[in-house]
C-alpha cells in the first residue's frame, strides 16, 4: 500500500510536485511534432471516453487497471486504423431511394460473398435486405414491414460491401455461442445547403457480421448495417469490443 500523506504540509509538496511533473509534461509537448500531438490527443480522448462509458455500462466506480490498458489498447487500434471514403461516385447514397427500389439494389448490388481485408470470406445472403427495415414498434427488429423501411438504410446500402472489404477497423466480441464483427469505415458526405454552398459531413459507418462457433468451418455471415453522425455514440457502441487482427 502506498504511503499516505500524514499533514498537511506533506500534501502540498505532493501537490507540488504533481505540477511540476505536468508543467514538465506540457513543456515536453513542444518537442512532439503537430501531428503526432493529435494522435495522442485523439488516443487519450477516446480512452477517456471509453473508460467513462464501461464504467457506466458496469456500473462501476473505477476499473482494474489491466481493464484501463486494453481501453487504451483499442483506443489506439481505432485511430490507426482510421480511413475515410467520399461518398461519390459507386460510393454516392443512392438519393431518395423507395423500399421496393432499395430491394431490387440489394439483390442485384450487394448480396453475395466478399473477402475482407483479413482474407476471410463473408457472406451477404439474401435474407439479409431485412437490414433496410427497422421496426421500433417490435423493440427495433428488422421485420420486413413497408411502415419500417428506413430510407437512410436504403441510401447507404452501396456502402457495406465496400466496408467489408475495405475495413481494417474490424473488432469482434465473443458472446456464448457466436462471435460478433464489426467493420468500421468513415465516409466523407457532400451536399449543398439552402443557398447553394457546397458543405461536407462525416458520418462513421458499421457494418455488423456474425459467426457461429459450433464450427471452424461456419462462415462469417452479415447482419445489418447502420451510421453514427456522433462519434460518441460509435464510441459506446463499440466499447465492449476487442481490436480482431485475424
Amino acid at each position: 500500500m502506498p504511503n499516505l500523506p500524514t499533514s498537511n504540509s506533506e500534501e502540498n509538496e505532493i501537490l507540488k510536485g504533481s505540477i511540476s511533473d505536468l508543467k514538465a509534461v506540457v513543456k515536453s509537448l513542444k518537442q512532439i511534432s503537430h501531428d503526432n500531438r493529435l494522435t495522442l490527443r485523439s488516443v487519450f480522448y477516446d480512452t477517456i471516453k471509453l473508460t467513462l462509458f464501461r464504467q457506466q455500462r458496469l456500473q462501476k466506480p473505477a476499473l482494474a487497471k489491466q481493464e484501463i490498458s486494453k481501453l487504451l489498447n483499442l483506443s489506439h487500434f481505432l485511430n490507426v486504423t482510421h480511413a475515410c471514403a467520399e461518398a461519390k461516385g459507386e460510393l454516392g447514397t443512392l438519393g431518395d431511394i423507395s423500399e421496393p427500389q432499395a430491394k431490387e439494389f440489394f439483390f442485384k448490388e450487394v448480396q453475395g460473398t466478399v473477402c475482407d481485408s483479413l482474407g476471410r470470406k463473408v457472406e451477404i445472403p439474401e435474407k439479409a435486405v431485412r437490414c433496410i427495415y427497422k421496426d421500433y414498434q417490435d423493440g427495433g427488429k428488422h421485420n420486413p414491414n413497408p411502415t419500417a423501411y428506413e430510407a437512410f438504410r436504403g441510401k447507404t446500402l452501396a456502402w457495406i460491401r465496400y466496408t467489408l472489404q475495405n475495413s481494417k477497423k474490424i473488432l469482434s466480441r465473443n458472446e456464448s455461442t457466436v462471435v460478433t464483427f464489426f467493420y468500421c469505415m468513415d465516409f466523407k458526405l457532400f451536399y449543398r445547403d439552402e443557398i447553394g454552398i457546397e458543405k461536407t459531413e462525416r458520418v462513421t459507418f458499421l457494418v455488423v457480421a456474425k459467426k457461429e462457433k459450433k464450427s471452424i468451418l461456419q462462415p462469417i455471415v452479415f447482419v445489418t448495417s447502420f451510421r453514427f453522425k456522433d462519434y460518441n455514440r460509435f464510441l459506446k457502441a463499440v466499447e465492449k469490443f476487442t481490436p480482431c487482427n485475424k
